[in-house]
């Protein structure tokens, strides 16, 4: 009995004397945090900081991970989405804020707090005032007043890390705007034996943050070219469709790739025999454009490419003996620049 009550105690005293033998493995919130943000709303650094000062602490639990993505356009938006190992914890994101990137950088860090430990919003005010950002439904609400972290409050004691499951079933969160309509006149130095002025209008599509593909038609107003003794009046009209690598900064600038295909008539007048003719064209495209944002979903819209021809149509007037009296033809390589706007549908 003696020897029981004698090991009984010693366990006990270990327990109580070496409690770091039972303590959790921790890591820093800046190395349990990823941030994927294109802006400069948000960064590492800053977040991590902010939702250290919201927890009273740097340190979480070693198998927490936190992933956040956002961009600043078409305006400030963000998610996160906390793991522990291979399970999903919490998702939260938001978009629509009216403070926009003010109000991202006060509710983000402090719904990523509150999923972390709940136990954080003991240390507000119950009674202040709800915020007047309109997050969407799975979006944390937190105080409008004294946002920032009280950094000259009493840390509260150390807590062990409780982790809070979100309620909704994760969901992957839409690509915003993905489609564009784009409408521009451009001048055409191609496909047409003569310079041309064409209306295009286009259908884009985000197939990544940097990648386009992008679908349109054309066509021209009449144009008249001398022809021998005579005139041809030529008409075309065409489909684009070309891939566009996207780079987004205060402008919107895109590379493209791509090819054209159409058809060009040629109605002839002041011969002895007046006759209309179609012949088709096909080329390649090459180009850039640059767009700037003019409001929320429209941007003033610039830009040029080069046509190098595949199959250009040619026209040619003979005399009465069956000579060549005239020949008119498009150009081998021919060029175009637009002037338009693009919209987010």
């Amino acid at each position: 009995m003696r020897h029981w009550l004698a090991a009984t105690l010693s366990i006990a005293c270990i327990c109580l004397c070496a409690p770091s033998a039972f303590a959790q493995e921790q890591k820093t919130i800046d190395d349990a945090l990823t941030v994927s943000y294109e802006g400069k709303c948000l960064d590492h650094a800053s977040l991590s900081s902010a939702v250290a000062q919201w927890l009273g602490g740097d340190s979480v639990d070693s198998e927490l991970s936190v992933g956040v993505q956002g961009a600043d356009k078409p305006a400030p938006h963000a998610r996160f989405e906390m793991r522990r190992v291979d399970e999903v914890l919490a998702v939260r994101q938001f978009q629509g804020l009216k403070g926009g990137c003010d109000d991202l950088q006060k509710a983000l860090p402090f719904a990523i707090a509150i999923a972390i430990d709940a136990r954080v919003v003991q240390a507000r005010d119950a009674s202040l005032p709800v915020p007047s950002a309109r997050p969407d439904a799975t979006t944390a609400t937190l105080p409008q007043a004294d946002l920032a972290p009280n950094v000259e409050a009493k840390q509260p004691e150390p807590l062990q890390i409780t982790v809070v499951k979100a309620a909704a079933t994760p969901v992957a969160q839409p690509t915003a705007h993905a489609f564009r309509l784009i409408l521009q006149t451009q001048w055409l130095r191609a496909v047409a034996p003569e310079n041309a002025w064409a209306a295009q209008a286009g259908l884009s599509y985000e197939v990544a943050r940097w990648l386009d593909v992008e679908l349109g038609a054309l066509a021209s107003w009449p144009d008249t070219a001398t022809l021998a003794v005579g005139q041809a009046k030529f008409t075309l009209a065409g489909t684009i469709i070309q891939a566009c690598a996207r780079h987004v900064s205060a402008v919107v600038a895109r590379a493209c790739l791509g090819s054209a295909a159409g058809v060009v008539r040629a109605e002839g007048s002041g011969y002895l025999q007046d006759l209309s003719s179609t012949g088709t064209w096909f080329a390649g495209i090459g180009g850039a454009d640059v767009s700037w944002p003019a409001r929320s979903r429209l941007a003033v819209r610039v830009s040029g490419q080069i046509l190098p021809a595949v199959r250009r149509p040619s026209y040619t007037v003979t005399d009465t003996n069956a000579n060549e009296a005239g020949r008119l033809q498009a150009p081998t390589v021919g060029a175009t620049v637009a002037l338009g706007f693009s919209m987010a549908l």
